[in-house]
């Protein structure tokens, strides 16, 4: 009797691996081949090189993934840790502006008089005149600065909190490990000015 999967073709891990296929149509190749090429995963940039390499170019990425030894879930790792880098700059180059707003939240204020809105002078009972007990008849009163606000800007120069040092402004940044933000920001320049596909790093096995 002929054995009952004789004649089946069988299909390979990556054709059975129906989340690569997922990511493969989900995801363009330039913006693989960015992600790749920010990697520090050997893997990642043997992948960059078959992806382009016209000798490969038949083959599919799930194909190509499983050839260097890259399952779905290290794709996805790839892709998720890219973006949040990339995140991380584009949030660092808007800080500036973000902490002028926080700091211009935290600074007092000077307000119309809340109690003679400016005229300098209030009526009593009687209905003659006096001069505002509020603001002294200056007409103006001092609004004090937003209190979270003043407790970030003094929280980020290190003189209050945890970060607190007498003698020096210490940052303290509790990250995952991965690449160095200096590392990130020289590999996503290329993408962070519109290029797609940079070019590969050296020192992969060939």
């Amino acid at each position: 009797m002929a054995s009952k999967g004789r004649g089946r073709k069988r299909l390979s891990p990556a054709r059975k691996d129906t989340m690569l296929r997922r990511i493969e149509t989900s995801v363009g190749k330039e913006e693989w081949a960015s992600i790749l090429n920010w990697s520090s995963d050997e893997r990642a940039g043997r992948l960059w090189e078959l992806l382009f390499d016209p000798a490969y170019q038949k083959h599919s990425m799930a194909k190509l993934s499983e050839r260097v030894g890259l399952k779905s879930k290290d794709l996805l790792e790839l892709f998720r840790r890219f973006h949040i880098d990339v995140a991380v700059i584009m949030t660092a180059r808007h800080a500036p502006e973000v902490m002028k707003d926080v700091i211009e939240d935290a600074l007092n204020t000077t307000v119309v008089c809340h109690r003679c809105d400016g005229k300098l002078q209030v009526q009593n009972d009687d209905g003659s005149d006096r001069v505002c007990p509020a603001c002294q008849g200056k007409g103006t009163e001092i609004r004090i600065g937003d209190y979270r606000a003043r407790r970030m800007v003094l929280e980020s120069v290190g003189l209050l909190g945890q970060n607190r040092r007498p003698s020096e402004v210490q940052v303290q940044v509790n990250a995952a490990p991965g690449p160095s933000l200096e590392a990130v920001i020289a590999r996503a320049k290329d993408i962070l000015e519109g290029d797609p596909l940079p070019k590969p790093r050296g020192g992969h096995d060939g």
